[in-house]
């Protein structure tokens, strides 16, 4: 494995993304509004389990608490989750004045923030309904949380929901064709060499760095972090289950028709890196003087626990729901890259793939290789 690097100055100050990273805007059949259920049926599950650590922030008793979702995304689920953590931080003031709320809904420059807002502040049946005004002042930070957002000392409550396992960037030497670690011939990591895996370890230990180095800065003493990302069980190879690498597959075939380009193909990589445990634990240790770690649960991928609970849905229907989260979250990476045809060809060809395999039975949840989400709940010391 990649040995431990620590984020530079720079780093922890501002890091960029693609400006493609972004889920799909707005709130039409595609859009991540209307295809990210499995997430908000996670966190439902979720939230409620963490209200006793909420219940121990230390949260002034006037002036402003201040609460932060980081990667909020577009649509309702980042409004759920601020509001559910809202609703019980204020259980503690029944009765009393106390203070005021400011919520900070960060994510990058191209999410859909007028989405975001207009769900915010209008009635979900009816768009001339008088809406209740919400028991908290909100306010949107454009910008990456792999760098410094915020003001020294200032968050109380930082929440983060499937966002961490997506990187700033591919590692150059990934594009670099005299490198071991180059990923010619793969869009995926699965069958990549394991010089390609400890390039993407590299990326994604800088980036976590990164984000607690940022975070240490921001937080208010005795201040409460949940995070929520992506998990895998072992180092090398590679896996993370058979849904995601059923995607190779078919840019492959396309290619073989003549239908994408080669060049194409070898130089699309994927942004999302699903870390092991031991490489988590490994960027915490970096900061054991800062956080202390209240909570470590590795549970089961919302992605993966809806295709396997699902028994009385029929292979069409799982395949449209795996394909429509995926084209909600990646879709318009896809698109920036291979173009709108190619995308939908991909799509297609991929809806139809995982029919068959569900229908032939080839396609198995193989649950020790599949991936998982890590739970952590920081307390900043």
């Amino acid at each position: 494995m990649a040995t431990m690097i620590l984020p530079t100055e720079s780093e922890v100050k501002s890091t960029s993304f693609s400006p493609q990273l972004r889920m799909k805007a707005g709130d039409g059949v595609e859009s991540y509004a209307r295809n990210s259920v499995p997430q908000a049926d996670f966190m439902s599950h979720i939230l409620p389990t963490v209200y006793d650590m909420i219940d121990r922030v230390n949260l002034p008793q006037e002036g402003v608490v201040v609460v932060a979702d980081l990667g909020c995304a577009s649509g309702l689920n980042g409004i759920r989750n601020v509001d559910s953590v809202i609703e019980r931080i204020r259980s503690r003031f029944v009765g009393t004045e106390g203070p005021e709320f400011l919520v900070y809904f960060q994510d990058l420059p191209g999410c859909d923030f007028n989405n975001l807002f207009q769900n915010l502040f209008s009635s979900p049946n009816s768009v001339t309904a008088e809406v209740p005004p919400r028991p908290y002042f909100a306010a949107g930070v454009p910008g990456s949380f792999y760098g410094r957002l915020f003001p020294a000392s200032s968050l109380h409550f930082v929440l983060s929901s499937f966002a961490l396992h997506w990187l700033s960037k591919i590692p150059d030497a990934v594009y670099d064709k005299t490198s071991p670690a180059y990923n010619g011939e793969h869009t995926d990591l699965h069958l990549s060499s394991i010089s390609t895996v400890d390039a993407y370890a590299e990326q994604a230990h800088r980036n976590l760095t990164s984000f607690l180095a940022a975070r240490a800065a921001e937080m208010a003493k005795g201040g409460t972090m949940l995070l929520v990302f992506g998990l895998r069980e072992g180092y090398y190879p590679y896996r993370v289950g058979p849904t995601l690498e059923l995607q190779e597959r078919i840019w492959n075939e396309l290619v073989s028709e003549g239908l994408v380009e080669p060049e194409l193909r070898d130089s699309h990589n994927n942004h999302v890196y699903f870390r092991t445990l031991g490489e988590v634990e490994k960027a915490l240790s970096g900061f054991s003087s800062y956080f202390t770690v209240e909570r470590r649960d590795i549970t089961p991928s919302p992605l993966s626990s809806s295709f396997a609970r699902s028994p009385a849905s029929s292979s069409e229907e799982i395949a449209q729901r795996i394909t429509s989260v995926f084209t909600a979250a990646g879709g318009d990476l896809l698109e920036s890259h291979f173009g709108e045809l190619s995308t939908r060809l991909f799509l297609q060809r991929y809806k139809e793939a995982l029919i068959e395999g569900f229908n032939n039975k080839t396609l198995v949840e193989d649950l020790p290789n599949s991936r998982k989400h890590l739970v952590l709940v920081l307390t900043r010391k």
